[in-house]
């Protein structure tokens, strides 16, 4: 699926750095969740997923690796690898400070 997933994505131009991208959340869920068929791939495994990367990276990063899978695992759908849509929800962040800039 991984592979067919990318090959897709190539033809429709999507930009080299983010086809690594998704690939690294991909190997990411992999080592987290573990190796997954198609029917493998339930709430649990994504919930898992979630949990173990939240430990691991700052939020901003885990939310675009749950953009990542949630582009992927709605790409299986699409291509009937999946039979139903999987609840995936971005975290919420941290506030971010503001920067002022100060005049001299």
């Amino acid at each position: 699926m991984v592979q067919e997933y990318r090959h897709d994505k190539q033809v429709a131009g999507v930009v080299e750095d983010s086809l690594y991208e998704a690939a690294l959340t991909l190997r990411h869920f992999e080592r987290l969740a573990g190796r997954c068929s198609s029917k493998q791939i339930t709430q649990n495994a994504i919930d898992k997923f979630i949990l173990e990367r939240d430990k691991e990276v700052v939020r901003p990063r885990l939310n675009k690796d749950i953009r990542n899978l949630k582009a992927f695992l709605d790409w299986c759908r699409e291509n009937r690898y999946l039979n139903r849509e999987r609840e995936i929800k971005l975290l919420k962040e941290n506030e971010r400070p503001l920067k002022f800039l100060s005049t001299i």
